[in-house]
C-alpha cells in the first residue's frame, strides 16, 4: 500500500508542466491564448490578462485579430468578449502613448491588482464583458484622476 504523501507527490509531479506552462502564459498576458490552444473555455478576466501583462507589441496585435480568430475558425462565440478586449486594449494603448514604461507603471499599479479583483469576482459569480469593460474604465479613470 502507498502511503498518502507518495501519492500526493506524484500527482503534483504529474501537473508540474501545466502548472508552470499556464504561469509562464498568465506573466507574460498570453494566458487566453494559452486557455484556448489547451482547449479549455476562457473565463471572464482572462480577457484582461493580456492588457495586465502584455508587452505594447502584444497589445498593438489585439484590434485586428477578431478577424484572424474568425477566418482561422470559421465562426467565433465570443465576438462580445473580443470586442470587450479591443476597447479595453484600445483604452489601455491610448493612455500609454507608446511609451513601454508608462504601460509597465499602469501594469503594475492599475491593471495587475484589477486583474487580481476580477479573477475573485469571477470565481465567485461570474463577469459579463461589459462588467470586465466598465471595471477596467473605472479603474483607468482613477489612476488619472
Amino acid at each position: 500500500m502507498r502511503s498518502r504523501p507518495e501519492s500526493r507527490v506524484r500527482r503534483i509531479r504529474a501537473a508540474g508542466p501545466r502548472l508552470v506552462a499556464d504561469a509562464e502564459a498568465f506573466l507574460n498576458g498570453d494566458y487566453l491564448d494559452h486557455l484556448r490552444g489547451q482547449g479549455d473555455g476562457a473565463t471572464g478576466w482572462a480577457w484582461l490578462n493580456r492588457s495586465a501583462h502584455g508587452d505594447l507589441e502584444s497589445l498593438a496585435r489585439v484590434p485586428g485579430s477578431i478577424i484572424s480568430h474568425i477566418a482561422q475558425l470559421g465562426e467565433w462565440t465570443n465576438d462580445e468578449w473580443f470586442t470587450a478586449e479591443q476597447i479595453i486594449v484600445s483604452e489601455v494603448l491610448d493612455l500609454v502613448n507608446e511609451d513601454p514604461s508608462a504601460l509597465a507603471r499602469l501594469q503594475k499599479a492599475v491593471l495587475i491588482p484589477l486583474e487580481l479583483r476580477l479573477i475573485q469576482v469571477d470565481l465567485s459569480r461570474g463577469l459579463t464583458p461589459i462588467e470586465l469593460v466598465r471595471s477596467t474604465r473605472a479603474a483607468l479613470g482613477s489612476s488619472i484622476a
